[in-house]
This record gives C-alpha cells, structure tokens and sequence, in this order.
C-alpha cells in the first residue's frame, strides 16, 4: 500500500471552511449572473441581426 496522501478536516481551522464555502458560493452566483449576461447579449446580437437583414 502506498503512502495516504489525503488531508483530514482536523487541518483546517473552522474559519477557513467556512470563507472557503463563502468563496465557492459567490463564485457560483458570479458564474450565473456571467452566464445570464452572455445569454442575454446573443440574444441582443441575434435581435439586431434579424433587424438589420431586414427578417
């Protein structure tokens, strides 16, 4: 058997889990809203397009 490499939560202090889930939770939200943002400027661009063509 090989050496266990694994890291045990007795490592971590409290406060750094919890800034850690902080951190993972705003991320996740900016990573939405970034979505939401692309999503709704292809639309914009798709919109323009169908104008300019004259659709």
């Amino acid at each position: 058997m090989g050496k266990d490499n694994r890291v045990s939560l007795d490592e971590f202090d409290d406060e750094d889990l919890e800034v850690s889930s902080k951190d993972k939770k705003a991320a996740k939200i900016r990573a939405e809203l970034e979505k939401k943002q692309r999503e709704k400027r292809q639309k914009n661009i798709e919109s323009k397009n169908k104008h300019l063509t004259g659709e």
